[in-house]
């Protein structure tokens, strides 16, 4: 992600703070409980165990969405308008660009 020019991006509970922390704190990774209905212009942000300041401001410039293969499976039933580009996809993620 940081070779694409990504900085800032969506994940939820289990992957958000592994992938600041994987990147030695060059990602920063809002929590989201869900996406369901909402944007990433309106997450449903996960309160707890992420900086205060994601309380207060949304990413800025290229930002991702990182899903598990089965968080996918189960939000892939809905229709995600904001999903832009597929970036990347092996068995266990599914990442999508989301400007």
């Amino acid at each position: 992600m940081e070779e694409q020019g990504y900085r800032n991006g969506y994940a939820t509970f289990w992957n958000a703070n592994i992938l600041t922390e994987l990147s030695d704190g060059t990602i920063d990774v809002w929590c989201v409980d869900t996406f369901g209905p909402r944007t990433p212009q309106s997450p449903d942000l996960y309160r707890w165990l992420q900086l205060r300041s994601h309380d207060h401001a949304l990413p800025t410039g290229r930002t991702f969405l990182v899903w598990t293969t089965q968080e996918y499976d189960l939000y892939a039933k809905e229709d995600f308008a904001y999903l832009g580009e597929l970036l990347y996809q092996d068995d266990d993620f599914v990442v999508f660009d989301v400007n």
